[in-house]
């Protein structure tokens, strides 16, 4: 029995990874105090490419497969320096100014960004029970992000002049959530054909061939260095590094590679509805009501999407 024969494991593998990554962005949002969004980024990669070579030496997986050509590696690599090189540094700068729960409205666009990027390169269908999911999980993150009394206070309040504009930051996150979804829909022939672990393993080497020679500019060596060094700040770096950048990306390659791009996108939305329980639980944020409504909310459009495939 292969994993492709097992009904449904694409779609297992995509809301695995969606739980993951939750409770990585979260604990990505307490390292974000004592590492720079870059530096982070890098210290995440190195964690999982460390961790993923001798998974694939383990399993038996090649490193430079004979039947991956020099364009697959290529398409490989580009993925990776734009989806974990250029666009997860983004995440963390947005993710740094407005928190994990702002975050998830942000990360709302992944969806749609990915499922139409998919009908538009790959053909692939987009069915009524995806839209209905996807809508779904967009009116729960609206439930959760609305606040009526907090408008009302803000309105009331006198502006504070040296409160950040955020709005910028909105944006930021929007264009590197956008460059993710672009990036997967780009290497997904090659998936299709390939190892998904091998994938997760190429993308990663995309990403740190951008990542080292950024760390290592003089503005950036000294604390590049200090991160890689003996401190406290390991303490809230490594397990969501190993979480969000080893578990995560294998287990959402594989879902990519064994489900459509777009379904997989939308189970991936589930993040944005556990990040609420999860940085009340970690960080301390008030969650309210209409929040743990909009959990149910996404529960249930993920397994609608589960059970329609």
């Amino acid at each position: 029995m292969t994993l492709q024969s097992i009904p449904g494991i694409g779609e297992f593998f995509s809301a695995t990874s969606a739980i993951l990554w939750a409770l990585s962005l979260v604990l990505f949002r307490r390292a974000g105090d004592s590492m720079a969004p870059s530096t982070l980024n890098l210290y995440k990669g190195t964690v999982a490419l460390a961790c993923l070579i001798p998974t694939m030496a383990l399993l038996g997986i090649d490193y430079f497969p004979d039947d991956v050509t020099i364009q697959d590696w290529l398409i490989m690599l580009a993925s990776g320096m734009a989806g974990m090189g250029i666009a997860d540094t983004i995440l963390f700068v947005s993710l740094n100014k407005v928190g994990p729960g702002r975050y998830a409205i942000i990360n709302c666009s992944f969806g749609p960004a990915t499922i139409l990027a998919s009908a538009v390169f790959l053909g692939e269908p987009v069915t009524a029970a995806l839209i209905g999911a996807a809508a779904l999980i967009v009116a729960a993150i609206l439930l959760s992000a609305w606040d009526p009394v907090g408008r009302m206070q803000a309105k009331a309040a006198t502006p504070d002049p040296n409160r950040p504009r955020l709005g910028r930051y909105y944006l930021l996150g929007v264009l590197g959530v956008v460059i993710i979804a672009v990036s997967i829909v780009a290497a997904k022939p090659v998936l299709n054909r390939t190892d998904g672990v091998w994938g997760a393993f190429a993308r990663l080497c995309g990403g740190l061939l951008f990542l080292v020679p950024q760390n290592l500019m003089p503005g950036n060596f000294k604390r590049t260095v200090a991160a890689f060094s003996r401190g406290p700040h390991h303490r809230h770096a490594l397990l969501p590094s190993f979480l969000g950048a080893y578990a995560c990306t294998v287990l959402w390659t594989l879902g990519m590679k064994y489900t459509y791009a777009s379904v997989a996108s939308v189970l991936c939305q589930l993040t944005n509805i556990l990040l609420f329980p999860f940085a009340f639980l970690i960080l301390k944020d008030r969650i309210q009501a209409r929040q743990i409504v909009a959990v149910g909310i996404g529960i249930g459009a993920g397994l609608l999407i589960i059970l329609a495939n």
